[in-house]
């Protein structure tokens, strides 16, 4: 879509909004402005406001009512990994320095999560001792015969917290990843010949596909 550069970027916006799409992020790209005023003119077109109107007293300090500060620390207690100042501030009314400010004046600090690691089962630990001394009983010969393989997807919205708003004192918050929603998935191997070209798709890993695969890239893994 082109626009012409002297038209104002609310005329853009309201014509891109309702006719194109709703997306935030979509809309960022085409106007390429910040993401926050994207999502402030968003709220007030479906709370009716006029985005044209320049609030009185604008670039002074946000005088926040009592009620709203007490809903912006429900809203970070409720999901504090859904609880960014963005967010916080579109939904209450204020701008993101005036939700860091209630959640400062509120004892709230904006910390690390926590990080969950694999636990070996007792299985798993024995296999990976049977396997060294295996390779050491053969002079580790078999890596020599031996190509590892791997492979990754790379998710375009691979976003998680790392860090969310909690009470001081509080125990760590669990943070989760959001679902996976377009990943470009690859496969690669090495041996002691050296690396494989890099394998690129989109389907999920099956046997067929593997097949698949380990054909296309024969002669880089194959042995003397």
């Amino acid at each position: 879509m082109t626009f012409y550069k002297e038209l104002d970027n609310k005329i853009r916006f309201i014509v891109i909004y309702q006719d194109v799409t709703k997306k935030a992020s979509r809309i960022q790209k085409i106007l390429n402005i910040a993401l926050s005023t994207i999502y402030d003119w968003i709220r007030k077109i479906e709370d009716n406001v006029d985005i044209f109107q320049v609030q009185d007293g604008r670039g002074k300090k946000q005088e926040i009512l009592n009620s709203q500060k007490q809903k912006v620390i429900k809203t970070v207690e409720k999901n504090p990994n859904a609880a960014s100042l963005r967010r916080i501030g579109a939904k209450h009314n204020m701008s993101k320095d005036s939700a860091h400010r209630v959640l400062k004046e509120n004892d709230m600090i904006f910390t690390s999560t926590q990080k969950e690691y694999h636990t070996f089962t007792e299985e798993e630990k024995e296999n990976r001792v049977t396997f060294c001394k295996s390779m050491l009983k053969r002079k580790g010969q078999p890596i020599d015969e031996t190509f590892y393989s791997d492979e990754m997807g790379i998710n375009i919205k691979d976003a998680h917290k790392s860090k969310v708003w909690t009470r001081k004192g509080n125990k760590k918050i669990k943070a989760e990843k959001p679902e996976e929603t377009v990943k470009l998935n690859c496969w690669g191997a090495i041996s002691s010949k050296g690396a494989t070209s890099l394998h690129i798709y989109k389907e999920n890993l099956n046997s067929d596909l593997y097949e698949e695969i380990i054909f296309d890239h024969k002669k880089e893994i194959q042995f003397d």
